[in-house]
């Protein structure tokens, strides 16, 4: 290591959203900084860790923030500068995990309510059911002015169905299943925020038209994390005092 700086990706929730983020991180990386050759990329750890109780809809049980303080620590040992966690329902215990790491974080959440309020659009809300039902997405968009709904409780299953069906690497389905849920919808929207990771996955396997915009977590996510890389790069790796003023030059 070079001192350059570094980021850390906690994944495992599921596994394919870490790998996604990463993805769009490095080809971020090359379209809006320029990287080319090998040592132009940021230097990137991912911790990818499944715990036992969290499923497709996102139910936390005991022990949940223990395996995920374990996570953290792991990619402590290689000192980040920027960490983000590849799952939105993990950001209850946000605070718990900040306390962990001395690298700046990520607020998922909140980055990517800042991408759906740039547009004047009524949003379709996707997320599991532990996100929703803590009304994780509904607190920041509210706060923002943007304009969104959910599904209905019974489309509400479905959802956690495309999300189980992207874990399982079933990416067809998922695609299939949820382009059938999208457009049996009755309520006009245009714009999807897709708040929960395995999603934008089953979004980019699915038959909606292109021209539907999609506020995608996995995205919003790597775009953060490259942003704050580079910013503190370029400034000696010395940490922002927050992250809105991290982002403020992109």
């Amino acid at each position: 290591m070079d001192g350059r700086g570094l980021i850390g990706i906690v994944s495992g929730l599921g596994p394919l959203a870490g790998s996604d983020v990463l993805d769009k991180a490095l080809a971020y990386s090359a379209r809006a900084y320029g990287a080319t050759d090998d040592a132009d990329y940021p230097d990137i750890v991912l911790f990818s860790h499944g715990i036992e109780s969290f499923d497709a809809k996102g139910s936390i049980e005991d022990g949940f923030v223990r395996e995920l303080v374990r996570v953290v620590q792991e990619i402590e040992l290689h000192h980040p500068t920027v960490l983000g966690v590849a799952c939105n329902t993990a950001h209850l215990h946000l605070p718990a995990l900040r306390e962990h790491t001395s690298a700046t974080v990520v607020n998922l959440i909140e980055a990517t309510a800042d991408a759906a309020a740039v547009f004047d659009r009524s949003y379709l809300l996707l997320s599991s059911s532990a996100t929703r039902a803590a009304g994780l997405y509904h607190e920041a968009l509210n706060r923002r002015g943007v304009s969104y709904f959910d599904v209905s409780p019974t489309d509400q299953l479905e959802v956690d169905q495309v999300v189980h069906l992207v874990m399982a690497h079933d990416l067809d389905a998922a695609g299939a299943r949820i382009s059938r849920l999208v457009q049996s919808l009755e309520t006009a929207f245009d714009g999807i925020i897709a708040g929960c990771t395995e999603l934008p996955i089953a979004l980019e396997h699915s038959r909606i038209p292109h021209e539907v915009p999609v506020v995608s977590s996995n995205d919003v996510l790597a775009r953060a994390l490259v942003d704050t890389y580079y910013r503190m790069k370029a400034d000696g790796n010395v940490r922002p005092s927050t992250w809105r003023e991290a982002t403020s030059h992109a």
